[in-house]
């Protein structure tokens, strides 16, 4: 029997049991709703560069059309203010107002698109902040996979060490400065509404010091390097042929166990040098910290104050005894930099290690080149030993202003690893890229115009700071930039060099009439070329495109077109890969071949897809809202249900 004298506690428990069910029953339709919601945003991605309210809208509201990211928001309709509510789309003051307070947050996706190279809006953010790269790697990586017929990583395309690859004619830098900055605007190739700036440093030719160079060959003599060794040897003995009584040269080898194979000697003994370079045998692991330890303190030992104090390894990446973690490494370079000893990283046969041995040079105070044959050891060690060895402005950084009044976006082709936050460019402990003797360096700003921009006054003005290596106070330099009216050979044939790279880092078919377009560019920018490097690059764009550019090509370099492919290498044996998506019907063994009912090429894959984790995150969540809904409304339905003790 129910106790009548206990009537308020029944009804408070009635009550309780009433809110609870309430709540079950609550939480069971925004379980619905979630998974509503979740199934049309997934069917309907958001723009992230639309306006903020009407991204909004599309969660809030349901406004079903986005306006293109490139043109201004749409006015308000009539009888509307500016901010207030969308008349006729339910909860669209909520979105707009949470859209006002949100504003600071979801702009930044400015942000990442400006550290993944997208286009950054100037209104939001008109400084473009960056350290300088010598770095060649890129371009001698890619021409090596071109001539031997090897697919190329997208994302193993560096757009500016391809750009800085070539020479430019710029004039010296006046005066005692170590450097100069040159820049002009001009039309963009692949869109002509765009323009393109063109943002140069010229480093003043400067010979050796005559306290002289004090050297360290560091070599990986680990069995990987077999193949790989006659060619580092080479190299390194044309490096010592120009070499004189004032410097000196060491050699330090790593393989299971590093050590001296030649104590410091006087750069004229040429013969003593080659003997020990010719003596050198490949096998083993690979100690590349060791070697590093032992190289930098031989340096040391030997330091040559006012001189040139480096260590030039030669390696292909494959560090597997001692410290192997790449994190450690390159806090072990940059440890050893404080000693006032530079590194120079020749990469050999690099096969996965190409990202560490950019990042060892960076954090080194130094450059990166990848030896693809004796023509680039020739450049590298020979003909620009001055650039590669001689510094003439240490920690360079470059920032670039927009006038948004003419420039509505903007965005930097390359340098993604060398991007600075703003405030950076003030901090002299930041470290940046070193500047070497007689080098360029060549940076390619992509600029959409406003609607009402003009040629009349400057679109942008360039400053850079840097640190002289004569230990003197850091210096910092502006200059404005005007549109000129036609842009110079250089800037044509930068403008063709990014083209090329975008073609590659797009993956863009060959025969695509794109091609025919950055070639013609290119074609009628070479110049004199009296390198060749210039006419080379035309006959791999030709490869590129498996021969859809045509055969229009200046006569200077029709010999160059002309050539025997090189013998292609045995494929580097590649580490054994977990899973697989997609098959290459190529790589099937004969005793499985290919089905012969499958003729067309296999659908590329989407570089936008989602990565198959977050696929996986992202159907869970939209599975959990329906499945949570049942149990709710069972909750919801028993609560209110009088217990036994009660009847």
């Amino acid at each position: 029997m129910l106790d009548v004298f206990d009537a308020p506690r029944v009804e408070r428990s009635q009550a309780r049991r009433r809110e609870v069910g309430y709540t079950f029953a609550g939480l069971a339709l925004l379980s619905l709703g979630m998974a509503l919601n979740l199934d049309r945003i997934h069917a309907e991605p958001l723009d992230v560069d639309a306006p903020v309210a009407a991204r909004l809208a599309v969660i809030y509201a349901g406004v079903p059309d986005l306006e293109s990211p490139d043109a201004p928001p749409p006015p308000p309709p009539a009888g509307r203010a500016a901010g207030a509510p969308l008349a006729g789309a339910p909860h669209s003051a909520l979105a707009e107002t949470f859209a006002e307070g949100m504003l600071r947050e979801l702009e930044r996706p400015d942000e990442a698109d400006a550290a993944s190279g997208g286009f950054v809006r100037t209104q939001r953010d008109r400084l473009s902040t960056f350290s300088i790269d010598v770095d060649t790697a890129g371009y001698s990586r890619i021409r090596e996979r071109i001539e031997h017929d090897i697919p190329i990583d997208p994302e193993q395309v560096r757009v500016e060490e391809m750009i800085n690859y070539f020479d430019y004619a710029l004039p010296q830098p006046a005066g005692d400065a170590p450097m100069s900055v040159h820049a002009e605007v001009g039309p963009c190739p692949w869109e002509p509404t765009h323009r393109l700036a063109r943002v140069a440093l010229k480093a003043k030719d400067t010979p050796p010091p005559r306290a002289g160079r004090n050297l360290v060959y560091l070599i990986d003599t680990s069995g990987s390097m077999q193949e790989a060794l006659e060619d580092v040897t080479r190299g390194l003995m044309a490096l010592t042929e120009v070499l004189g009584v004032e410097d000196r040269v060491s050699i330090v080898t790593y393989a299971g166990d590093a050590g001296v194979v030649l104590p410091p000697t006087a750069g004229n003994e040429h013969a003593t040098i080659a003997k020990a370079l010719r003596r050198l045998r490949a096998g083993g692991g690979t100690n590349g910290s060791g070697g590093i330890e032992v190289a930098y303190a031989l340096a040391e030992a030997s330091f040559v104050e006012g001189g040139i104090n480096r260590v030039v390894l030669a390696t292909d990446g494959d560090f597997n005894v001692g410290v192997a973690d790449h994190g450690a490494l390159v806090k072990l370079i940059e440890r050893k930099r404080e000693t006032g000893v530079f590194l120079s990283v020749l990469g050999f046969d690099v096969y996965g290690a190409d990202e560490l041995l950019e990042q060892l040079a960076d954090h080194g105070n130094g450059n990166y080149a990848y030896i693809d044959g004796p023509a680039e050891a020739q450049r590298v060690l020979v003909e620009d030993a001055d650039a590669t060895l001689v510094t003439v402005a240490r920690d360079v950084k470059v920032q670039v202003e927009f006038d948004p009044s003419r420039v509505a976006r903007h965005r930097l082709a390359g340098y993604l690893n060398r991007r600075l936050e703003h405030r950076d460019f003030h901090d002299d402990a930041k470290d940046a890229g070193e500047l070497g003797s007689g080098q360029t360096v060549t940076a390619l700003y992509e600029l959409v115009p406003t609607d009402n921009a003009d040629d009349e006054g400057p679109w942008l003005s360039v400053r850079t700071r840097y640190k002289p290596m004569d230990a003197g106070s850091v210096q910092s330099r502006a200059t404005k930039v005007w549109r000129l009216r036609a842009p110079s050979r250089d800037f044509r044939w930068a403008a063709a060099v990014a083209w090329f790279g975008r073609l590659l880092a797009t993956e863009a078919p060959v025969h695509d009439e794109r091609w025919t377009r950055a070639y013609g560019l290119a074609a009628n920018a070479v110049g004199d070329d009296p390198s060749g490097r210039r006419c080379e690059m035309l006959g791999l764009m030709a490869l590129a495109s498996d021969g859809a550019v045509g055969d229009d090509v200046p006569g200077r370099c029709r010999v160059l077109r002309e050539r025997e492919p090189p013998e292609p290498p045995e494929p580097p044996e590649r580490p054994p890969v977990e899973t697989s998506a997609v098959e290459d019907p190529s790589d099937v063994p004969d005793e499985l071949p290919a089905p012969e009912s499958v003729e067309s090429e296999p659908e590329p894959e989407d570089p936008d897809a989602p990565p198959a984790w977050l696929a996986f995150v992202w159907n869970t969540i939209r599975l959990l809202p329906p499945l949570l809904a049942l149990p709710m409304f069972v909750l919801a339905y028993r609560a209110p249900r009088r217990p036994r003790s009660e009847k």
